[in-house]
């Protein structure tokens, strides 16, 4: 006959199997102190058992004991005045942190020399007037290969730094998108902390209008920019200064007619030895008959890119009138040797 089984009976290679079925509050609350065996398991020094998700909001007042946050390795956490310390968490390799630019500050520099395993950081904010004091905050954290700032509440300009230069670091993938303005100055000023950068996401604003403007980007390798009504020379410019770069992918708005009228795409190939590979997703907005022309298009497919027209009808006047449409541009352009001979188009 055989011994029926209860909760108790579970041994820890079970409970190891059940707790990777929930988060880490879910994991603390609910099996600390309920049997020996999780117990075991959850407290046992010599085989750590490592949890996931934890996220403390606004509304969390107190947390588990410390010894349980040192098995944290994946933490979120909202601006929260109970809950502002994430030195317990020492172990931690994903941190998202939510909330006012200057309590991240206070929260990063607080735990730059406990929390010494963190690899990636995604950073929530309202605005990016602190940028460059959020930049030196991550500067000590020496681990860390992937820093994200997502900034899309409040339109403001990046305010002056308070040092000339940035620390370098070892970051190897940097994200930055915000609804405000980041500029071709802005990049190249932050470019000496993402020495060591492979793959830049970035959302740019504005002209480049010091062509001599100097980025220090030794190592990228893969840039996707989204365009705020940035002309074609501006990322001509930028491109001639990256020595080791592969790939660009452009997306966004663009209200100059150089992507598309006399285009320029051989030109970034001419000046970028290096770059295989152009990826374009542009929207541009231009009247009805500027782009309606098989000399444009027959120029476009050269480069593997296709003009559409956004509008369902193909009529080029409303009332005697000339209407502004919206243009999608597209494509991937592949480097091909022609690309580096010749003129930049058959315009």
């Amino acid at each position: 006959m055989e011994t029926p089984t209860t909760i108790h009976h579970l041994c820890t290679d079970i409970w190891q199997e059940i707790f990777q079925y929930f988060n880490a509050l879910e994991v603390l609350y609910s099996f600390t102190h309920l049997t020996n065996a999780a117990d075991a398991l959850l407290f046992n020094e010599h085989h750590r058992l490592y949890l996931r998700g934890l996220v403390v909001d606004r509304c969390t007042r107190r947390l588990p004991e410390n010894k349980c946050l040192s098995r944290i390795i994946s933490l979120e956490l909202h601006e929260n005045k109970y809950v502002e310390d994430i030195r317990p968490y020492s172990e931690v390799r994903s941190l998202k942190l939510i909330g006012d630019a200057q309590w991240i500050i206070n929260v990063l520099i607080k735990a730059s020399n406990t929390v010494s395993k963190l690899e990636r950081l995604v950073l929530i904010i309202p605005g990016v007037g602190l940028l460059y004091d959020l930049l030196a905050s991550t500067s000590t954290l020496l681990s860390l290969r992937r820093l994200a700032i997502h900034a899309e509440d409040v339109e403001e300009r990046v305010k002056t730094a308070t040092s000339l230069l940035l620390r370098e670091t070892e970051i190897e993938q940097f994200t930055l998108h915000s609804c405000s303005s980041i500029t071709w100055y802005d990049l190249a000023h932050m470019s000496h902390y993402f020495h060591n950068v492979r793959f830049l996401d970035i959302t740019l604003f504005d002209v480049n209008r010091n062509p001599f403007m100097s980025y220090d980007l030794p190592k990228l390798r893969s840039i996707s920019l989204t365009l705020v009504e940035v002309p074609f020379d501006s990322i001509i410019q930028f491109v001639a200064t990256t020595p080791v770069l592969v790939k660009i992918r452009l997306n966004g708005l663009a209200n100059d007619q150089g992507y598309v009228v006399n285009n320029k795409w051989r030109s970034l190939f001419q000046f970028c030895p290096s770059l295989i590979k152009v990826t374009v997703n542009l929207s541009l907005e231009q009247d009805t008959n500027s782009f309606y022309n098989d000399i444009i298009q027959a120029a476009l497919q050269e480069f593997n890119l296709e003009l559409k027209c956004l509008d369902d009808d193909n009529e080029y006047y409303c009332g005697g009138t000339c209407q502004r449409r919206w243009w999608n541009l597209s494509g991937i352009i592949i480097k091909n040797d022609k690309y580096i001979e010749g003129k930049n188009s058959i315009l």
